[in-house]
């Protein structure tokens, strides 16, 4: 579902450079200063939702991999595994929004048309 719903987030992109800028090159298609407003709630409330989905399955992917590894007879994850986890995610995720902040710039490159 995470995956999916994430995927779906990349329409936004074109949708938002199909609205009304200043200095844009692309076709207008939402005439409205409403449609901008609107794009980046969607863009805020689906990436809660799709982060928050993701941190709350992480734990619980790490413990069925675990278990189908046979790392353990109880099938217990140990708090050490856990913590990799968590670290690993809270990484991730900052990488995920530096590289997001660094696209942004080729985003404005290409809806402004100055290569």
């Amino acid at each position: 579902v995470v995956v999916y719903a994430s995927l779906v987030r990349f329409l936004l992109i074109p949708a938002l450079l199909l609205c009304q800028a200043s200095d844009s090159v692309m076709p207008l298609l939402f005439d409205s200063d409403f449609w901008p407003v609107f794009f980046m709630m969607a863009f805020g409330f689906s990436n809660g939702c799709v982060s928050a989905l993701g941190m709350m399955q992480g734990p619980a992917l790490v413990s069925q991999h675990h278990a189908r590894s046979g790392a353990s007879s109880s099938g217990a994850v140990s708090a050490a595994d856990q913590e990799m986890c968590s670290t690993v995610m809270v990484l991730v995720a900052s990488l995920g929004l530096m590289c997001g902040s660094v696209a942004s710039f080729g985003v404005l490159k290409i809806g402004t048309g100055s290569w």
